[in-house]
């Protein structure tokens, strides 16, 4: 039977035990370092295999949904290792492979090479992400605030590393590609000589947190039925907001709106910078909110953002873009802190990673299908019929949040955490 405890802790109190627990501070160091890495190729991957590579769009978006595939299949595995061996040494293997994958990325040209390199970035994230969200939820005094802060810090990260690449790229080549992608892979190397002796919080026995029951089972997620109608709209919010954001969103304002590609790195400057600045602030106003009806708020800002976009076409600016980059931020500053803070909720410290992982492959389904989607439709230059996709999904997944309410149970929904 679970047991239940607020999950707020007074301002004072918070920052006062941030202060001291040096491992947390340098475990959300090491996210901003390898983030500003990601900011280095975020807006561009699909920009970089169809002018650099010259593959097409819709191979393009092949290429970007076997990353999807690749880590979806790893998703259990990783998981199952998380929770058997520690989030500690799945995450530094995960900065490893991700160091190579993206490093090596820069000189694969022929598709089995290309392949090759994205599934070893996209199995190592699928390593990566989970434990780091474990490792949070086992170290925080307050999940929600420690995962807003960490959403605030990877932002700004990106936002710093999206200035870089808008200096660096100019007119687009293979060599100022080249020195976005191994950027990219010191910055994980960084990462991991931060993280390298960081160490999960113990038990009062001596044992670490992550230290499992033998009865633990894939099963035992598989058949929570609240995890199950949470996971679906997870997904559906994934597919249709951020999978869009690399492929969707680059390819329509580049080949639909024609705007210049160096000016794509503007407008997710503008939406990382933003959260980084005003994230905590939202923390606190979401606090108050029902879970299920800060999440919707969360979608339907993204349908607008969507909405949006799509002006552009009609009047191609880059402010437009920004302007619309900045709603989808405000989207992704209510949903922060309460997506994984839910997720950890729901789930028990013995199957911590393997519910992180089942979380994780929405993200991960999401890399599969939103690009076909992307590429599909904005391949055949409909650029009218992704935009009322992409906004049609997103109200969707907004009425499968407001559903959630009926099937939380009332401390987890009102912010409360689970132990």
């Amino acid at each position: 039977m679970r047991k239940f405890h607020s999950a707020t802790l007074p301002d004072e109190i918070f920052y006062e035990r941030i202060a001291v627990l040096s491992p947390l501070r340098r475990l959300i160091l090491g996210i901003a370092i390898s983030a500003v890495g990601n900011g280095l190729v975020l807006p561009f991957m699909m920009v970089y295999l169809h002018t650099i590579r010259g593959y097409s769009i819709s191979t393009a978006g092949f290429f970007m949904a076997f990353m999807g595939l690749s880590s979806i299949l790893t998703s259990p595995f990783m998981g199952s290792a998380i929770d058997r061996i520690g989030a500690r040494p799945v995450m530094l293997l995960g900065m490893l492979g991700s160091a190579l994958g993206y490093g090596a990325l820069t000189y694969a040209v022929e598709p089995p090479l290309i392949l090759l390199c994205l599934f070893v970035a996209a199995s190592s994230g699928s390593a990566l992400w989970p434990a780091q969200n474990a490792m949070l939820a086992f170290m925080s005094p307050d999940r929600e605030r420690t995962f807003g802060m960490q959403f605030a810090f990877l932002n700004l990260g990106i936002g710093i590393g999206g200035i870089i690449a808008a200096l660096t790229i100019g007119t687009p080549t293979e060599n100022s590609f080249h020195l976005l992608y191994v950027g990219d892979a010191l910055t994980f190397l960084l990462n991991l000589v931060i993280a390298w002796n960081i160490r999960v919080p113990k038990n009062p026995d001596g044992s670490e947190k992550h230290s499992i029951k033998s009865e633990g089972s894939w099963k035992d997620v598989l058949t929570d039925r609240i995890a199950l109608r949470v996971w679906v709209f997870a997904l559906i919010a994934v597919l249709f907001g951020y999978s869009q954001l690399e492929a969707g969103f680059t390819s329509f304002s580049a080949f639909v709106a024609k705007v210049p590609t160096r000016d794509l790195a503007l407008a997710y400057t503008g939406n990382t910078l933003l959260i980084a600045i005003f994230q905590m602030k939202f923390v606190s106003w979401v606090r108050p909110m029902k879970r299920s009806h800060a999440l919707a708020l969360a979608t339907s800002l993204w349908a607008i953002s969507w909405i949006i976009t799509g002006s552009a076409k009609f009047w191609p600016s880059i402010w437009i873009l920004i302007f619309a980059q900045m709603i989808f931020a405000i989207g992704e500053m209510v949903w922060s802190p309460i997506q994984p803070a839910l997720i950890n909720s729901l789930a028990p410290d013995h199957l911590r990673g393997r519910y992180n992982s089942f979380f994780g492959a929405t993200w991960q389904t999401g890399l599969i299908l939103g690009p076909v989607i992307a590429g599909s439709l904005l391949g055949h230059g409909t650029g009218t019929s992704w935009i009322l996709v992409v906004t049609g999904g997103s109200m969707f997944a907004t009425l499968l949040a407001l559903m959630l309410v009926r099937v939380l149970p009332a401390k987890i929904n009102s912010g409360t955490i689970a132990e």
